[in-house]
């Protein structure tokens, strides 16, 4: 049985009256450091067994308020997994702060509950019977403890604490998490390129009987996330995929050539080699499995085929880490193709190494710079189907880029509820430097939509 637990309180303990009790086989551990007054109202966080707390408040003849309170109980907990439903609640922890002053007034834990409001209900007899000896206690100032938290504490349930909407498979998950995202991304074409400079098309008839002149792409991407064990995820994509090039003759007769369909399916291992409270590093080590659609006698140009028709490799890493009010990552990724296609060609090796700043707005909204350099080999290979003179992009010689971008980001995590399980993020990229062998077309834009829901929420990060 696995127990996650979402937070860790340090306190001082010097000239501190505590308790600890067996009840119903449950350890419970409770401090006091600071009478109580028991006529004054009390609040209690957002948390999953919030109304428990409520309840028990209440049965006690203590005052409960939404605001307005003396006090308030912060709350934490931790999780077993079972088969039905799949978690419940297994441990939990929390603060009773004096709301005036910011100062913890008690602190309590109990482990391996049996029955949740039990527990709670001993929880706050056990502070009120506390409260009523006359014993020495003391004060503790919260604000320490909060600063030791945000510092040393990874925090998933942030905004920051996911990489931008363009960057795959960037986080872990403990054993049984799940997270299921979907991706709608649109980039436009327009222009051709040598090396760095544009070109017009008039010039490229005399090589070719057609030429580019536009491209408009749409993807809809299905994610998969699961955690195997406490240190190997399993990540899985499938696109659907829409292409459509326009060319143009030299009598400006334009022709459309569309191509749809479900791309290659990506499966990729990631093992977390580092955890600790500021970094977190793991592999991207996987496949791109030729399943998707692949036109073996289409005359298609290389780039508008939806599946490659042969197996790649991916090796990489990322590498996230955390700060008090910002998260910054790198992610460098090579694919290597491990064969030709049915038809004598591969698209060659890439290189991606993504490197991003996220900063955190407040609790729920934050914002990302990105910049993801993009080397792409040229085409291996050659179609026979494909004759080099009859179209710009039938000629393997235009293949083989460098590119250059960045992306400005947009991220919001909602903390409660319908939709506290759930991340969006958008993103919009803009090319910074774009070199291109031979003729190519120039890629404008991109704009990024992304959606994910964890159904244990971020207990599994």
């Amino acid at each position: 049985m696995g127990r996650y637990l979402l937070s860790v309180f340090i306190f001082l303990s010097y000239g501190i009256i505590a308790q600890e009790n067996t009840y119903n086989g449950q350890n419970i551990n409770i401090k006091l450091f600071s009478e109580i007054d028991l006529e004054r109202g009390f609040g209690v966080t957002d948390n999953e067994i919030k109304h428990y707390f409520i309840d028990e408040l209440k049965d006690n003849n203590l005052v409960f308020t939404e605001e307005g309170y003396t006090y308030y109980f912060s709350l934490s907990h931790g999780w077993k997994k079972t088969k039905n439903p799949a978690y419940t609640v297994d441990n939990f922890r929390g603060l009773l702060i004096e709301t005036g002053n910011n100062r913890v007034v008690g602190e309590f834990n109990i482990s391996k509950t049996k029955n949740l409001r039990e527990s709670i209900s001993a929880i706050i007899e056990k502070l009120i019977e506390m409260n009523n000896d006359n014993v020495v206690k003391k004060f503790i100032d919260i604000s320490d403890h909060f600063m030791k938290m945000e510092m040393n504490t990874w925090d998933s349930s942030r905004p920051d604490s996911h990489a931008p909407s363009s960057i795959l498979a960037d986080h872990t998950h403990m054993r049984g998490g799940i997270m299921i995202g979907y991706k709608f991304s649109l980039s436009d074409n327009n222009k051709i390129y040598n090396r760095n400079r544009v070109v017009s098309s008039n010039m490229l008839f005399s090589k070719y009987d057609n030429v580019f002149e536009s491209s408009y792409f749409l993807s809809h991407t299905l994610e998969f996330m699961y955690g195997l064990t406490d240190n190997l995820t399993i990540f899985s994509k499938l696109d659907y995929i829409d292409k459509q090039i326009t060319y143009s003759d030299i009598n400006f007769d334009k022709a459309n050539i569309y191509s749809s369909g479900f791309g290659d399916f990506n499966l990729q291992f990631l093992y977390s080699i580092i955890s600790s409270n500021k970094l977190k590093l793991h592999t991207n080590i996987g496949f791109d499995l030729p399943s998707g659609k692949f036109n073996k006698s289409d005359e298609l140009p290389y780039k508008m085929d939806i599946g490659k028709g042969y197996f790649s490799s991916i090796l990489g890493f990322t590498s996230f880490f955390q700060f008090p009010k910002m998260s910054a990552g790198i992610q460098p990724i090579v694919s290597l193709p491990l064969n030709k296609n049915s038809i004598n060609f591969n698209l060659g090796a890439s290189a991606d190494i993504y490197y991003w700043f996220s900063l955190k707005l407040n609790n729920v909204i934050s914002i990302s710079y990105s910049q993801n350099y993009i080397f792409q080999s040229r085409v291996n290979g050659s179609s026979a189907n494909l004759i080099s003179d009859k179209n710009s992009d039938f000629d393997v010689k235009n293949s083989g880029y460098n590119v250059l971008n960045n992306s400005f980001g947009l991220n919001v995590s909602p903390l409660k509820g319908v939709l506290k399980n759930i991340r969006f993020s958008a993103e919009y990229v803009l090319p910074l430097y774009q070199s291109y062998n031979g003729y190519q077309s120039r890629k404008i834009n991109d704009f990024v939509l992304s959606l994910q829901y964890s159904p244990g929420g971020h207990m599994g990060h």
